[in-house]
């Protein structure tokens, strides 16, 4: 009886050849997904080797593993990250794989990606020229002029930015074409002019004319999506927007309330967020900004161990300086500042300990605080290689498959 089970349990059994690696399944979980190549026994029949007593695919290993892993887990989709997402699509494309399986925690994190890379395109361009109008804003290597004014754009926001930190030299301050004469004037608001509110500053009227650009280009970006909701669906658009906004509502405290400065001052500030539609245009920049959402366990957990040993070097200093004549150290958050600055080892030098327990917690804390900071940043490096890797591959597989940037045009745009 035990041999007559164990013949019925080798039946159950197949093996699976894949270039070499050998795998051996139960019938039973293929068979969960009846409409794919290895759930459906006619499939998979023309793949068999009778010689072998096996079924033979001359497909991608690396990539088989995340299939079998399909089927194991009840249609839980991971791509490795070795695996580029041509080959990984390619691949479940062969064994008749659908993605309408795929687990809810990977969705999320490739809508994410998404969000973040800006990779979604509109649901559906039933226009033709709305299809023509997106890719020219979204796909530079569409044509020549696409390219140019991409190039334009970045140029407008450098510009720009480098205007917003010259405007702050005194010797630059130009108003009606010469430099500013009174030193306590402020280049935001001229508050000696009560019947000029925009006075003639050079700076203000070329942030003008940037701005007038950026709002240009958001306007025919947000034209070239049919479903105007799906414009928020990528941080690079939510940016433009935020940051014509941003500027208008400068522009309309200014003229109501031209003395009210600290807003004023807070919202010239804001924006410079203008240096994040840099976003759009890097790939890198995106790269780096998705690492650190990957490793928000890490930051979490180095900002825990941060507040640690601040609290702690901060009380171990207060009490070793307590009652020391020349002691600057008052408090226990007065001493935040100093244990900040040791941990990070910057070290301004503004607050010092004089005694030697207070030097040597100083000591202790510095080199503790070089451990706790460095120590995440080797996980950090290795997520980042990982992407930029995993970009040069995808880079080469679509460089291989569609050499002509027509048909890569058309085959990303086509909806």
């Amino acid at each position: 009886r035990k041999a007559r089970k164990e013949e019925r349990k080798m039946a159950d059994r197949i093996t699976l050849n894949v270039s070499g690696a050998v795998f051996e399944v139960n019938v039973e979980v293929l068979q969960r997904f009846p409409q794919t190549l290895l759930g459906s026994r006619c499939k998979r029949t023309k793949y068999y080797d009778s010689a072998r007593n096996q079924y033979f695919f001359d497909r991608h290993r690396q990539a088989f593993e995340a299939i079998l892993f399909y089927y194991q887990s009840n249609g839980r989709i991971l791509c490795p990250d070795n695996v580029p997402d041509k080959v990984f699509a390619e691949e479940m494309a062969f064994f008749q794989i659908s993605t309408k399986h795929q687990d809810v925690r990977t969705d999320s994190a490739e809508k994410f990606e998404a969000f973040m890379m800006n990779q979604r395109a509109p649901s559906r361009l039933s226009h033709h020229w709305q299809r023509k109008l997106w890719e020219f804003c979204e796909i530079p290597e569409s044509n020549l002029f696409a390219r140019f004014v991409s190039i334009f754009s970045q140029i407008i926001i450098y510009l720009s930015i480098a205007a917003t930190c010259l405007e702050t030299i005194d010797t630059l301050r130009m108003y009606g074409g010469y430099p500013e004469t009174e030193p306590d004037s402020s280049p935001l608001i001229e508050e000696n002019s009560k019947t000029q509110v925009f006075p003639r500053n050079v700076w203000f009227s070329f942030d003008i004319a940037c701005f007038g650009w950026f709002t240009l280009e958001c306007a025919i970006r947000f034209l070239a999506f049919p479903n105007k909701l799906e414009y928020f669906e990528t941080l690079a658009n939510c940016i433009d927007v935020l940051t014509v906004i941003i500027f208008y509502i400068f522009l309309i405290v200014r003229v109501t309330a031209p003395k009210a400065v600290l807003p004023l001052r807070i919202l010239r500030f804001l924006t410079i967020i203008r240096i994040f539609k840099l976003f759009r245009y890097s790939k890198r920049m995106k790269i780096f900004v998705l690492t650190l959402a990957s490793g928000i366990r890490e930051l979490c957990m180095l900002l825990v161990f941060c507040v640690m040993i601040l609290i702690l070097s901060s009380s171990a200093v207060y009490y070793a300086e307590d009652g020391l004549d020349n002691s600057q150290f008052y408090s226990i958050p007065d001493a935040f500042w100093w244990s900040i600055i040791t941990i990070t080892t910057i070290g301004y030098g503004d607050k010092v300990p004089i005694s030697p327990s207070g030097k040597f917690i100083g000591g202790m804390c510095a080199v503790f605080g070089a451990l706790i900071i460095a120590l995440p940043l080797f996980r950090f490096a290795a997520h980042f290689r990982s992407r930029l890797d995993h970009l040069s591959n995808k880079n080469k597989i679509q460089s291989y498959k569609a050499p002509n940037k027509k048909k890569l045009m058309e085959g990303f745009g086509r909806m």
